[in-house]
Order: C-alpha cells, then structure tokens, then sequence
C-alpha cells in the first residue's frame, strides 16, 4: 500500500541507522535459528521441509521478470514505439476491404499500429500504481503484450500478397496468447488487495485509490480496440483468402480464431464488422448462450420498436455487452435469494 511515509526525505544518518537495524534484526533471527537447530533438530527439519513444499506451491516470480526482450528492443519499445501517437483507422474504411491488394495495404498499416499499441500496453503495466504492477498476473500479462511486440518487430512488414498468409499465422498466434487478458487483468486486481490485506469493510478501493479505476478503465478501453484490429484483421483474411482451418500453422485446438456470427449473415460480414447488425438476433443470441449455464433462470424479452431495424456494427462487443448484463441480473437474483431467501424472479428485458 501506498503510504505517505515514502514521501518523506531521508538524511544519511537515518538511513544509516536503518540499514544498521535491519543487520541486527537478521543477526538475532540467524542466532535463533542456529539456537533452534541445536536445542530441537526435528523442529528446524520440520520447518525445512515447510518451507521446500511452500516454495513449491508459490509461483515463482523469478519466471514472470525475466524480460522477453533485448536491451535494444526494451528501449525502443518504451522510448520510442510508447511514445508515439496512434494513428485512427476509420471504421468506414475497414467496411471496403474485399481484395489481396486492399487486404495487403491494410496490413501495412496495422503492422505499425500493432507496434504501438502493444508497446503502450506494456508501458502502461510497467507503470501501474500502488504496487499494481509487480503482481504475479500483471507480470505474466506485460509478458505477453512484451513478446507479442517482439515478434511484431521480428516480422517484416508485408510487401506483396504472397507475404499475407505468413502475416496471418503471426496474427493468430498474438491473438491466441491474449486470449486470456481479461483473466489476467482481474486475477492482478485481486492480488493486490490481498497481498495489502486492504478489507471492503473498511476501504472503498475506488474512492481511495482512484488511480486504479482510472488505469482499469483506460487500460480495457484501448485493450478493445486492439483487440478489434487483430481480430478483424484475421477475420478478412479468412474472407479474402479462403484459408481453410487446417493450413493454420497455429495450433487452435478449440477454434477460437474461427469467425463468429452469432446468428448474423455471412454475406453482410467485413471482417468483424457487419452491415446489417440486428440488436434482437443478438440479444435471443445472448439469452441462448447463457441458458446452459443458468437453466433455471426465466427470462423475457420485449421488444418495442421495430424488430427488423438493423445497422453497421460489431456483433462480437455488442454481444459481449448484453451477455455481461444479463449475467450480471442473473447473479443478482441469485445472490437475493441466497441472502435474503426471496426467490428468483423473471428478468424483464425491453429493447
């Protein structure tokens, strides 16, 4: 936890008699210890073979510091690729995309965009307050966004439309290690207040440590829209250059860089984008999606409005969305009935 304490200067003195304190305080621990191991051996073999099982269980942070970069590859990434500034790619632009030659000057340039965008993701963990980002999952994280920056780099930039499909692995293969951000992410926001033994009782972590909202929040915002760009890149690539599954030099044993419809059209799909998106197809898409998992909720939707009204959009975040919404009500309901036995009502959804 941050404390005020670290604010203040310390002179050569104080700092002299710290360092002289911590001495003693390990001269008397190796004294007790020694004095142990005498007066009761099967207490100090006890004790050793505690600490060997501990260390087995704990992950090692050793594996989550190691820098998957080089010394020149860590400063151009923090020094020169963090620093720049993005480059928007209109959406309108994307939705024209339909040939080898549109898909390669595509590639150009979200080759650079890659670069960026993964190296500001990376600078941003590095730079996470309150301890944030020394936890086990945001290293492991700023690992991923480090290597995936390092073969970015590696790749040459696409020339000609033979280099498409080599870029295309390279894509799937960053798209599957971060398959698990979000995971990750939270795993590390969960890690920090246990290891300050912070209590909801007593802190409220957002009004406290705004910091952390506002990192959380800005870091999943870009997160999704580099998302967006790997995943929609991979999904042209499918339509444009009929690549068949099993030409992937990826392993993707549960098809995860297949393409989602969810219960749209193929042929009003660029990409990710599609041209007639129906909110109606995806929300009944949603409730079906989540009907496994919560059998016995009920759940009602009424429309008001036009049901055939369609729009260009992004079936896969707005999906996202009203699943996250509707678990959300369903986990209410539960919690309800849980804690105060009244039993789970229908959940009204209007459109």
């Amino acid at each position: 936890m941050f404390r005020k304490t670290f604010l203040r200067y310390l002179t050569v003195s104080d700092l002299t008699d710290r360092m002289d304190s911590f001495e003693r305080e390990m001269i008397e621990l190796k004294s007790f210890r020694n004095a142990v191991e005498i007066a009761a051996p099967n207490v100090a073999a006890e004790a050793k073979r505690a600490t060997e099982a501990r260390l087995k269980e704990c992950k090692s942070n050793a594996s989550h510091l190691d820098i998957p970069l080089t010394a020149g590859e860590f400063t151009v990434l923090n020094q020169f690729y963090a620093a720049q500034k993005l480059k928007p790619i209109p959406m309108e632009n994307l939705m024209y995309i339909s040939k080898p030659n549109d898909l390669l000057a595509h590639a150009i340039a979200v080759h650079r965009e890659y670069l960026v965008r993964m190296a500001k993701r990376a600078r941003q963990l590095s730079l996470a307050p309150y301890g944030l980002s020394q936890m086990p999952s945001i290293l492991e994280l700023k690992k991923y966004y480090q290597l995936s920056f390092h073969d970015f780099r590696s790749a040459a930039t696409p020339k000609t439309t033979d280099d498409l499909i080599q870029f295309d692995n390279l894509v799937r293969r960053v798209f599957l290690r971060h398959y698990n951000v979000s995971t990750l992410l939270c795993e590390g926001m969960r890690e920090l207040p246990q290891r300050e033994q912070w209590a909801t009782v007593n802190v409220h972590l957002r009004d406290a440590y705004p910091d952390l909202q506002v990192l959380f929040e800005k870091f999943c915002t870009e997160r999704v829209k580099l998302r967006l760009l790997i995943g929609n890149y991979m999904y042209l690539s499918n339509q444009i250059l009929k690549m068949d599954p099993s030409t992937y030099k990826t392993d993707d044993p549960h098809n995860q860089t297949t393409q989602l419809l969810f219960s749209h059209a193929p042929e009003h799909s660029v990409g990710q984008i599609s041209k007639k998106t129906s909110l109606v197809t995806l929300l009944k898409d949603a409730i079906a999606s989540l009907q496994p998992t919560y059998d016995d909720a009920e759940i009602s939707l009424k429309i008001a409005g036009d049901p055939s009204l369609t729009f260009v959009g992004i079936p896969y975040i707005i999906h996202d969305i009203m699943s996250a919404l509707l678990d959300d009500a369903i986990q209410s309901n539960l919690i309800r009935q849980e804690l105060y036995g009244i039993p789970c009502s229908e959940i009204e959804v209007t459109l």
